[in-house]
């Protein structure tokens, strides 16, 4: 059975679309796209493992490459 094409735009095309409105360098946006999605995956996986749904957690867990590319960040140990 086909899926229905999706009517409302993913997170990732609102995201974009938000920077593109101000004026965010092209370049950046993907990277910025990105990572910003995985800060809220990284938010929900810690929700997720405090309710004992560890296994849930560990898939959402983001890649933290993402978040260095993006932010620079040292890894987080």
């Amino acid at each position: 059975m086909p899926f229905a094409e999706p009517t409302e735009p993913t997170a990732e095309e609102w995201l974009a679309g938000v920077f593109e409105e101000r004026a965010f360098p092209q370049r950046l946006l993907p990277t910025y796209t990105a990572a910003v999605i995985a800060l809220f995956d990284r938010s929900a996986a810690e929700r997720l493992r405090a309710a004992g749904f560890t296994e849930a957690a560990d898939v959402l867990e983001p890649d933290q490459a993402v978040l260095d590319a993006a932010f620079g960040w040292p890894e987080l140990e």
